[in-house]
């Protein structure tokens, strides 16, 4: 049994649920995890995406959903900062920036979700969660225009 047997189990279930939440006609093609930083506290979020969508859901200590499950269109992404890149220098240079997806809603919501772990844990993690974290990074990408 593998240190990261339980990281590997505990996104399986959460993509499996974020699977399921996705309409037939525009399925899931990836999905990761990520803790969204504010200046008093964390967030665990699960992030998944289809061609069309992006999925937030926010996750309890115990990665329950403890939040509604919230929806986003490409159109509702007025600014993005992928993996440090396209946020100027001031993002470039933050630490970590290399693993964080920053972006802000047209209503001003604003996120900065970390992936769980860095590159290191996405490895130990296997191909699918490479996968999915780039696919949220793809998604991201193409919403930003």
């Amino acid at each position: 049994m593998s240190v990261f047997d339980k990281q590997r189990g505990m996104f399986t279930a959460v993509r499996a649920y974020m699977q399921g939440a996705f309409p037939a006609d525009d399925p899931m093609i990836g999905a990761m995890l990520g803790t969204h930083s504010t200046s008093f506290s964390n967030q665990t979020y699960a992030v998944a995406v289809s061609q069309g969508l992006l999925a937030l859901q926010a996750l309890d200590k115990k990665l329950q959903p403890s939040k509604p499950l919230a929806w986003l269109r490409p159109s509702d992404i007025a600014s993005a900062t992928i993996w440090g890149e396209g946020g100027g220098f001031r993002e470039w240079l933050a630490t970590n920036s290399e693993f964080q997806l920053r972006f802000t809603t047209t209503g001003g919501d604003k996120y900065k979700i970390m992936a769980l772990g860095g590159w290191s844990m996405a490895k130990m993690m296997g191909q699918e969660y490479i996968d999915g974290l780039e696919a949220v990074g793809a998604w991201l990408d193409r919403a930003r225009g």
